[in-house]
């Protein structure tokens, strides 16, 4: 289910901080869970950066969320939280605001 992507009612994150990252890789398609962005973004809150993007930025709209069943490193089942944004959002808020690809471009890694 795909809502429809209108220019600015969110707003970008500092760029070079947690959100800025974690929206970087939103952006990009990528599917995240919170232990990923612990492990890959070295980020020691993901779940505290996933409420402000979502709430203070205003990407609440547009982040999908789902809980998986997962295991943890001593081995038992639990349960994590993985996010994404629909790849027509994605497609339909490059195309109506620039500010996207200014932001991919001075958020990514070289």
């Amino acid at each position: 289910m795909s809502t429809t992507a209108t220019p600015s009612p969110y707003k970008f994150p500092r760029r070079n901080t947690y959100p800025a990252a974690i929206l970087s890789e939103l952006l990009d398609g990528k599917r995240i869970t919170n232990a990923q962005m612990m492990d890959k973004l070295n980020c020691p809150h993901a779940a505290s950066v996933m409420g402000h993007l979502r709430n203070a930025c205003h990407w609440g709209v547009l982040i999908r969320d789902r809980t998986k069943s997962t295991y943890s490193g001593l081995g038992e089942l639990t349960h994590e939280k993985e996010y994404w944004l629909d790849g027509k959002d994605i497609v339909d808020l490059k195309a109506s605001d620039p500010r996207v690809e200014k932001f991919l471009k001075a958020n990514r890694k070289s």
